[in-house]
């Protein structure tokens, strides 16, 4: 579910944090606070920065107004998708073939960009994925089947002539360098703009995974096909993750486990996110995450986000690590137990913690813990988070003294917990080895 629609009601659309609400790995663009403002809130972007707006096609697939399939139609009578076999047998509020990825087929025929009352600019309308990048519209002069609103109060007009002419302008400014289109938005009024005369069929899974534009504004629009346009989505963030089925890894070596899954078109269309857990016998859990960016996210800050259940006040003295009560308890424990968080101290990396709410499926205040990095296209980067244990009453710096991490220039990592040592490869190899004697 966390995937399925990335962030809808239950992945805290309604707690207003959006992409941060699970133990997953969050990126957002370079001018928001990460991962939440002070208030515990998405930010506002600044309008001043170059940032990338995106829509994942697999939210357009199965989403309340998304297109119609081989099993499924949108009723719009009801507003609701019915069975094409059998129409009077119920319905559903999605299209079903999408969320089974029974239809992965698309045909884009516009991408409406958005409603702007204040200046904004726009480079290179595109659909990428695993096929490449096919740009729409470069935006380095102004398209003829660029539709431009003018809308005052009530009413509403499609600008032609003069008017048009004065609402766009092509500026010497990018974020890929070159020329852009502006808008430019009359005071006391807003301006609309669509893309029309598509004509784009793909696979929306293998081919072409996402809608994206490059950004100068604070709050940028995505709508396809002049209705599809999922709950709950952002086009400023936008997971989007795709499920890498060939990585999926799952053993045991006697009383330890190791798991592996990868994610692509995470937040960018060519990115992809591994994340490799080990999970001894003792209950130490061992976390390497690796995020491996695309252009489209250049320069954007990233990192895991541990949500650990709120317990005073956030302090500041700069640690690594941060302990916090057990969120429950199995039925056979009989001592009451917390847990620390040690997050790998390494080369770039902002560490720190922010207090947020959470949806009701996790539930409460919680502390937000992060190691933020800036990425790069090309350049992969790796966390190393360890997630110990320990019974309430003990020492928690006591703990984090036991505790000693590394990862090296190849991406392997390594984490040392008492008489433990855990080593994940950067080629998916692992291993737990247990010194003799002294307790854990």
């Amino acid at each position: 579910a966390k995937f399925l629609h990335t962030s809808g009601k239950y992945s805290s659309g309604r707690a207003g944090v959006a992409e941060t609400a699970y133990d997953l790995l969050s990126v957002l663009s370079p001018d928001m606070d990460f991962p939440v403002d002070e208030k515990g809130k998405m930010s506002t972007p600044s309008d001043g920065t170059w940032k990338l707006a995106s829509m994942a096609v697999k939210l357009a697939l199965n989403c309340r107004t998304g297109p119609d399939s081989k099993n499924w139609f949108y009723d719009t009578e009801i507003d609701l998708f019915r069975r094409r076999g059998n129409p009077k047998l119920g319905y559903a509020h999605g299209n079903m073939d999408g969320y089974w990825y029974l239809n992965n087929d698309y045909h884009l025929r516009s991408v409406h960009l958005g409603t702007y009352k204040t200046t904004a600019s726009f480079q290179n309308l595109r659909l990428s994925g695993p096929k490449g990048e096919k740009i729409l519209a470069v935006f380095d002069t102004v398209p003829e089947n660029l539709e431009v609103v003018l809308k005052q109060g009530e009413e509403s007009r499609v600008l032609a002539g003069e008017d048009r002419a004065r609402a766009l302008s092509i500026v010497e400014d990018g974020r890929r360098g070159g020329r852009s289109l502006r808008l430019n938005v009359p005071a006391g009024a807003a301006l609309s703009i669509t893309l029309k005369g598509l004509d784009e069929k793909f696979d929306a899974q293998n081919e072409y995974t996402r809608v994206s534009y490059d950004f100068k504004g604070q709050q940028a629009g995505l709508r396809l096909n002049g209705r599809t346009l999922p709950v709950y989505y952002h086009s400023l963030y936008n997971r989007g993750a795709i499920l890498v089925r060939d990585s999926l890894r799952a053993e045991n070596k006697g009383d330890d486990s190791f798991g592996r899954f990868t994610y692509r078109n995470f937040y960018g269309a060519r990115s992809r996110w591994t994340r490799e857990t080990v999970l001894t016998a003792e209950g130490v859990m061992v976390v390497r995450d690796e995020y491996e960016p695309c252009r489209d996210v250049d320069g954007y800050q990233a990192s895991p986000c541990w949500l650990l259940m709120a317990e005073g006040a956030i302090g500041a003295d700069g640690r690594n690590w941060f302990d916090a009560p057990a969120r429950d308890h199995a039925w056979w424990q009989k001592q009451k137990k917390r847990v620390l968080l040690y997050l790998h101290p390494g080369k770039g990396l902002s560490i720190g913690q922010v207090a947020h709410r959470a949806s009701q499926d996790i539930g409460g205040a919680t502390h937000n813990a992060f190691a933020r990095a800036v990425v790069r296209a090309g350049e992969p980067q790796v966390w190393l988070s360890v997630l110990v244990p320990f019974n309430e009453g003990r020492d928690a710096a006591a703990v984090a003294r036991k505790i000693r991490t590394s990862v090296d220039e190849k991406g392997s990592a390594s984490a040392t917990v008492g008489r433990l040592k855990v080593t994940i490869g950067e080629d998916g190899a692992w291993s737990v080895k247990r010194q003799p004697a002294s307790s854990f």
